[in-house]
């Protein structure tokens, strides 16, 4: 069977109306360069924490719809149609998918456990990361391992995780992985990807710029109290004067001490207020010497 006669009838590509088609969904043809240029501007952009969920997000898109194409064949078992995933992954030339080792537990009709390991070789990902960027320090191929788990999840309807053990990305000759129940899983292994609690870039930019403001109202307060204490001091005013002016700014009772921790002055509160406040302060400064 030729590899035109498999892509014709797993994928059923044709032309319709001068468009590109794939198992009657719209089709775009584009080079993987195009990926490495929006790989690394998004890396130059947001970040490559950022960048993981993005691509991972993007790759399970992709993995679940080529599942449910697969899942329109009832005549196959439940590990023939894990086994087509790396089928349709390596028609559509994102990487050559082969699986070396493959468990699966099945009790009262639900998968228990799952276990598959297998390599990628010529990862479309890893070749752009390295032409772009050079060798990377960790395994980078964030949508193959989405997609991966983007298929094999829909199709046995458990969340499954895929991780790359190795990556050609990072020098390796291939990348090599393992896919798990995302229950076999400690968090560790995948909380960077899945349980990423990054907010978008829009929120976190308004959240910056209300922290610029209170920063930028703080400074103009300080701005404030230095110059009236500026004035009062030129002035010639005494300290009780001094210490109105910062606590009516401030709006906290301030309280002056002598190098012993005797209250010299206090403003905006009584000596009896303020001797527990004094009383706790002190027993904390006790625990930090001991």
């Amino acid at each position: 069977m030729t590899q035109g006669f498999i892509l014709n009838n797993l994928l059923n590509v044709r032309q319709k109306d001068g468009l590109l088609y794939a198992n009657n969904e719209r089709h775009l043809l584009i080079p993987s360069s195009s990926f490495g240029i929006l790989q690394r501007d998004l890396i130059d952009n947001i970040g490559i924490e950022r960048m993981k969920t993005f691509f991972y997000k993007h790759g399970w898109h992709i993995g679940e719809e080529d599942a449910k194409e697969i899942m329109k064949d009832s005549s196959m078992s439940l590990i023939e149609k894990i086994l087509y995933g790396p089928v349709f992954h390596s028609l559509k030339g994102h990487v050559k998918a082969k699986i070396t080792e493959k468990e699966l537990k099945i009790e009262n009709g639900s998968v228990i456990s799952l276990n598959f390991k297998g390599i990628w070789e010529d990862s479309y990902e890893a070749e752009q990361h390295i032409k772009n960027m050079g060798i990377a320090d960790h395994p980078i191929c964030y949508t193959l391992t989405g997609y991966a788990a983007g298929v094999v999840s829909h199709i046995i309807g458990e969340k499954v995780f895929f991780k790359e053990l190795q990556c050609k990305g990072q020098g390796a000759p291939c990348c090599t992985w393992e896919g798990r129940l995302l229950s076999e899983w400690e968090e560790e292994a995948y909380k960077e990807v899945i349980n990423s609690k990054e907010l978008p870039i829009l929120k976190e930019l308004e959240q910056t710029n209300e922290k610029l403001l209170k920063e930028k109202n703080n400074l103009s307060i300080v701005m404030k109290i230095n110059n009236e204490l500026t004035d009062d001091v030129v002035k010639g005013h005494n300290i009780e004067s001094i210490l109105g002016i910062v606590e009516k700014r401030i709006r906290k009772p301030v309280v002056v001490e002598d190098l012993y921790h005797q209250v010299f002055l206090l403003e905006g509160m009584t000596e009896d207020q303020y001797q527990p406040i004094n009383n706790e302060f002190q027993s904390f400064l006790k625990k930090m010497v001991l």
